[in-house]
């Protein structure tokens, strides 16, 4: 066993580091000036006019899975208990294959241009209102969750303070989102996912090399510590799996972020083949960054002279700071950079303007395009405040778990809008959402002060109790009706 590297491995960051750092943040802006082109109005430059070809549209959605979770929790994950997540993912496929042939059809066949314009559609305005609103709460706060965990991790890979990295991050997150909407986001996101999955292979394999009996003595020592398997016995696995599947058909269903892409093709065909491209590209960063963490594993387990971090999500920067060379370093920390810059920035502002401010408006504005662009650097502000405070005073707990709870009333409403169509469900639909948030809401706050739950189904309640509630309201909204019609004929 190595008592200590025999390679160029630890240290601070050099010279080439900060390199490596600034080509990586360069190639990125780069992309995104040269995906953009001179665009014409608002619905060309947040929606690309439904013209984007599906090979972008499976990177843009792709780059929008990744985050610094990503990078962070996946390796942790297989360090810590092998490759139980390709059960997750194993349902995650079959809920993508869903969504491209239920979701999408019915998204094009209604015409909308946003997952909450459909539900006005097929419901009222306040379903429309209210998704578009929980769509806002739901995504500031998960971005927020991003930034401040890749702002943490690369301020101690830095030795600086976090706000100064979340400033960076959000600043060409935003160039990236101005520069060319919808086409210069998608085209800088295809940039940060090549940067990401380029620092996960190159830490696997320099971890599985870098040991006694190289790859071959890398395998036994994680094979052995059952750092190659997945979950055992068939309850354990289908549990994971149905999680995985409701989890991903939610956020596909009712997260525009990542449907926004997708439904920027030109027709279902197209929408569907970025669907399967997205899913064959996800299972390759999975497999990447699961292989990282089992080679940080045996690279720990074998080489006794480093130390392993002592928090997950440590993991992956103290790898990066005490074990790879000069250069490398640099390319970790980069991609803890980048996989945090493609913000939600496209996404917010074509809710914001197609969902809120156009059905209150008289007429379209003229300078709508520019409306959105301000809304884009005031969301930009907002996360990265948001980030830093949470950072500094906690929240983090709540605001990483309120996605579940607040995508799992959506994919119920979405549901109950896919199955139900006419006047008189708006209200009963509308209500459902809001009581529904509210009430997984008070779960997760019950559950900060003790309430022994499993927070990984929250979802599935609430998406159960939002298209349950929905039907009973609307039943009862139906009865009412039929008595109010009875009285007047009488």
């Amino acid at each position: 066993m190595l008592a200590a590297a025999p390679f160029p491995g630890g240290g601070g960051l050099s010279w080439l580091d900060g390199a490596v750092v600034a080509a990586a943040l360069g190639a990125v802006a780069w992309a995104a000036k040269s995906g953009a082109r001179k665009t014409g109005d608002a619905v060309d430059y947040l929606t690309a006019r439904r013209a984007l070809a599906w090979p972008w549209a499976a990177a843009g959605t792709v780059s929008a899975e990744i985050s610094s979770l990503t990078i962070l929790g996946l390796p942790a994950a297989a360090f810590a208990g092998g490759w139980g997540y390709l059960d997750f993912f194993a349902g995650s496929a079959l809920a993508r294959a869903a969504f491209a042939w239920w979701f999408v059809p019915a998204y094009y066949a209604s015409g909308a241009a946003t997952v909450y314009e459909f539900l006005g559609r097929r419901l009222g305005l306040r379903s429309r209102q209210a998704g578009a609103l929980l769509f806002l709460a739901l995504q500031a706060t998960a971005c927020a969750v991003r930034l401040a965990a890749a702002g943490a991790a690369a301020a101690w890979m830095l030795g600086a303070p976090v706000w100064p990295v979340v400033a960076l991050m959000t600043a060409l997150g935003l160039f990236c989102a101005m520069a060319g909407g919808l086409r210069s986001t998608v085209s800088s996101g295809a940039a940060q996912a090549a940067i990401v999955i380029l620092a996960g292979l190159t830490a696997a394999v320099f971890a599985a090399t870098h040991v006694d009996g190289g790859l071959e003595a890398a395998w036994i020592a994680a094979h052995t510590a059952d750092r190659v398997q997945t979950l055992g016995g068939f309850w354990p696995a289908a549990s994971s799996a149905a999680l995985g599947f409701f989890t991903t058909l939610a956020a596909f269903g009712g997260d525009f972020e990542l449907s926004q892409k997708i439904l920027s093709c030109p027709d279902e065909r197209s929408s569907r083949l970025a669907v399967w491209a997205s899913l064959a590209a996800a299972f390759g960063v999975l497999c990447v960054f699961l292989a990282a963490g089992t080679a940080m594993f045996a690279f720990y387990r074998l080489n006794t002279g480093f130390v392993s971090a002592a928090r997950p999500e440590r993991l992956w920067p103290q790898f990066a700071m005490s074990a790879l060379p000069s250069g490398l370093r640099g390319l970790a920390l980069a991609a803890v950079l980048v996989a945090s810059c493609d913000l939600p920035l496209v996404s917010m502002a074509t809710v914001l303007l197609q969902d809120l401010w156009r059905p209150m408006a008289a007429a379209p504005a003229r300078g709508e395009k520019w409306l959105a662009q301000a809304a884009m650097a005031l969301l930009a502000a907002a996360l990265s405040a948001a980030a830093v405070a949470f950072e500094r005073g906690g929240g983090l707990w709540i605001a990483a778990r309120f996605e579940n709870a607040a995508l799992g009333p959506l994919l119920g409403t979405l549901a109950f809008a896919m199955t139900r169509r006419g006047e008189g469900l708006d209200l009963a639909a509308a209500s459902a959402l809001v009581a529904s948030v509210a009430a997984s809401a008070a779960v997760l706050w019950l559950g900060r002060r003790g309430l022994p739950f499993d927070w990984s189904w929250l979802l599935l309640a609430g998406a159960a109790a939002a298209y349950g509630l929905a039907r009973l309201l609307s039943r009862r909204t139906a009865f009412s009706g039929r008595e109010d019609t009875a009285a007047g004929s009488a």
